[in-house]
This record gives C-alpha cells, structure tokens and sequence, in this order.
C-alpha cells in the first residue's frame, strides 16, 4: 500500500470514528442531594424526574417560614420550590441552568405551606 492509500485509509477511519461519537450520547452524570437521608427515604412520594431551569426562589418569611425553599425549578409543571437545606454550592453552580431532578413532590398543603420538590439526585443533563 502507498503512502497516499494508507492516508487515505486513515482519514476514512477517523472520519467513521467521528461520526460514531456524535452519535453516542454522553451518559448523564447525578450528584446526589438527599436520596440516603431518613426523611426522603421515609416520604411516601413517587419518585420522579423532572426537567427545567433552575432559579432562584424567595421562600416565605415569618417565625413559619421554609428558608431551605431558597431554589426553585421552572418547567413544564409551573415553578416549583425545592427543598434545599445545606446544598446552597451544589444550586449555586447550577443556577440558570436546564435541570433533571429526580425526587419527591411533597404536598405539605395541610401544614399551611405548598407542595415541595424534595429532591435525591440532580444533573445539568
């Protein structure tokens, strides 16, 4: 074989090799937030994943207030607080940013608050 014939032989095989890692999808990376903690492996919500950006998000003040509600995430679903105590570095990177969150949606209606996204995972996909 030339010269000529093994560059080009070489360029046909780097250009397959290109075109195969385009096609193959980075797999996604979670960092976990709460899932092996007592009070989200005891709630008896559905865990689910769900899509969005996340924001910023003022929670409600008084002596009753949710000061761990600080982040919420805007999607389909309308913008739902998350529930966040001791995470702020892991948000604060991800701020603005399109989110998977898998969690739990955690109704706390009957204690005078809303529904909560406790989340155990989250990805900047």
């Amino acid at each position: 074989m030339s010269g000529r014939d093994r560059t080009k032989s070489f360029g046909t095989v780097v250009v397959m090799v290109l075109a195969l890692s385009l096609n193959v999808r980075a797999e996604t990376v979670w960092r976990t937030l709460f899932a092996d903690q007592n009070w989200y492996l005891e709630a008896i919500e559905t865990e689910q994943v769900l899509s969005g950006q996340l924001q910023r998000h003022t929670p409600p003040g008084g002596p009753a207030g949710r000061g761990a509600l600080a982040y919420a995430l805007a999607g389909n679903d309308g913008v739902i607080p998350i529930y966040a105590p001791g995470r702020r570095e892991i948000f604060e990177s991800l701020l603005g940013q399109q989110v998977e969150i898998e969690g739990k949606l955690v109704d706390l209606m009957c204690e005078g608050f809303g529904v909560e996204l406790w989340p155990a995972r989250i990805s900047d996909r």
